[in-house]
């Protein structure tokens, strides 16, 4: 049976491509969102690194699929889930704040 715990909002990288899948009811597009929290604990500087896996239903996966990658960074807003004790977070806000460079160094109108 799926809980809703509750509302959570994460700023953090992409660590892979994000992927298609499949429950028995539904698809879904699942991001891998890492985040990293510093800290300092008796003068020493703590580091707790935590990967968060997003899941993105319905028309909002195809349209924000295509437009996020690896390593890029984004701001995600929703819905701590639990189903058979694994957790999830289902979207509800997502936005992009910062884009990896693709690569490409030259503008994109420009003809070799």
């Amino acid at each position: 049976m799926s809980k809703s715990i509750n509302s959570i909002m994460l700023i953090g990288k992409v660590k892979a491509h994000p992927q298609e899948k499949r429950t028995k009811f539904s698809a879904y597009l699942e991001v891998m969102v890492e985040t990293v929290d510093k800290y300092i604990v008796d003068g020493q500087q703590k580091t707790d690194v935590e990967l968060h896996e997003v899941r993105i239903y319905g028309n909002l996966a195809k349209i924000i699929g295509p437009q996020i990658s690896a390593n890029d960074t984004v701001l995600i807003e929703g819905q701590l889930k639990s189903y058979e004790r694994q957790f999830h977070v289902k979207l509800n806000k997502f936005q992009l704040i910062l884009k990896t460079n693709s690569g490409e160094l030259l503008p994109p109108d420009y003809v070799r």
